[in-house]
């Protein structure tokens, strides 16, 4: 190897080490480049200068210090931060196909991020500070997913499209449970017992008539109701 253990000067030639090159200090000018042989990594042990051209090595470079200024780092097979911070002030972007994969044990910190396009997350997405949704939009759960909600307080006018099941039950401490008009807008009692009548145990309004309609229940017809107590009756039945 060729080592330069002090000061080095300035070389107008190629300068080139055969098993590695160690310096103190490294200075490459504009339209000037440094590298080393196939296979053979760059070194650099103490203080690292500034480099307004091409900086490669070959199974990788090794730096205390690594600025580069106006330039590109390009790590081929990875690029590994044992200790410190990577910081990217004008941002991350990561090319078409690629991953940004976080080890096992390690977190991934976003301040304040936007996250555009359509995300996929394999593991599990843990908001401690809450999932706030933007003006028009909607979180989406493929077919087959689940969304649980632990002690969860939904605010606001949520709309679902597909089904909610509540195992545990649902309370309302306040206000109504509210069903729309129409033949699709029913109150379902006994949804999903088997051997039920299909229309057994709905309360719908002017859903099957121009009237408040209470179908009994039964596997079928006639299916039955059965009043307790006193029935007071404003109208002729």
């Amino acid at each position: 190897a060729l080592a330069v253990t002090g000061v080095a000067g300035s070389y107008s030639g190629t300068f080139a080490g055969g098993l590695g090159l160690n310096a103190d200090k490294l200075a490459v000018s504009a339209g000037a480049s440094v590298g080393t042989t196939s296979g053979v990594a760059l070194s650099v042990s103490g203080a690292v200068g500034a480099y307004s051209a091409q900086f490669s090595g070959g199974n990788g470079v090794t730096a205390d210090t690594l600025t580069v200024t106006g330039g590109m780092l390009t790590a081929s097979n990875g690029l590994t931060v044992s200790a410190g911070l990577l910081t990217a002030n004008g941002g991350l972007t990561l090319g078409s196909l690629q991953t940004l994969t976080v080890p096992t044990g390690g977190t991934l910190a976003l301040n304040s991020a936007t996250v555009s396009g359509t995300p996929t997350f394999s593991g599990l997405l843990t908001a401690n500070g809450g999932l706030l949704l933007g003006s028009g939009k909607t979180l989406t759960m493929p077919t087959g997913s689940t969304l649980a909600l632990n002690a969860a307080t939904v605010s606001g006018t949520p709309a679902f499209s597909g089904m909610i099941t509540a195992s545990a039950g649902v309370t309302i401490s306040a206000g109504s449970l509210n069903v729309v008009t129409g033949s699709s807008a029913l109150l379902d009692l006994g949804y999903g017992q088997t051997g039920r009548q299909p229309n057994a145990g709905q309360l719908g309004y002017m859903s099957l008539s121009s009237g408040l309609d209470i179908i009994g229940a039964g596997t079928s017809t006639p299916r039955v109701i059965t009043l307790w107590d006193t029935v007071n009756v404003n109208t002729a039945l």
